[in-house]
């Protein structure tokens, strides 16, 4: 299984208060996203971490092969060479595009932190944009979807999940929804 998640901020007071996360205290929050992504995810999957992981001690405890793309914390705190004892690949750039093949049918998925620099303003059948940053203020743009931790009960989410979200917005939310 492939899953995605971004804006886990471990061990961050700071998340807990401005983001109004329902959780009473940083070890609450802690033992809440390790079990979360636990119960979830496996060994054997992979984990796109769409930046703001929080304290990189907690990829530890977490399953999966994790591949970080970073956030504004970590471009400004971290080298690649300290990520990289955290997380199985750490992606140099801002923005990376995977060819997920699901089902018999390939998707160009551009993976990003910043909603902004998604390479594509639209979706298409084949285009998915994902994106994290803004936690729960918005979940769908008219040019992607934010995986974001805080709208997905505090869990990574699966591209099967992603795939719901993509039809329902080529298909069903009019120009209405994004404005």
């Amino acid at each position: 299984m492939i899953y995605f998640t971004a804006d886990c901020h471990f061990n961050a007071q700071r998340t807990i208060d401005i983001s109004k996360r329902p959780f009473n205290s940083l070890e609450e929050l802690n033992i809440t996203l390790i079990n979360n992504w636990n119960s979830t995810v496996t060994k054997d999957d992979i984990v796109y971490i769409l930046g703001d992981f929080g304290d990189l001690s907690y990829a530890q405890y977490l399953n999966g092969f994790k591949i970080f793309i970073k956030g504004n914390y970590e471009r400004y705190h971290y080298s690649d060479e300290e990520l990289k004892q955290y997380f199985d690949i750490v992606w140099p750039k801002d923005v990376m595009n995977v060819n997920i093949e699901h089902q018999g049918k390939i998707y160009n998925v551009n993976l990003t932190h910043e909603p902004l620099n998604i390479a594509t303003k639209d979706m298409d059948e084949s285009t998915v944009g994902l994106f994290g940053h803004v936690h729960k203020l918005c979940m769908i743009k008219k040019y992607g979807i934010n995986v974001g931790t805080d709208l997905h009960y505090f869990k990574p989410i699966d591209f099967d999940t992603i795939l719901f979200y993509h039809n329902a917005a080529l298909h069903y939310y009019d120009d209405n929804v994004f404005y």
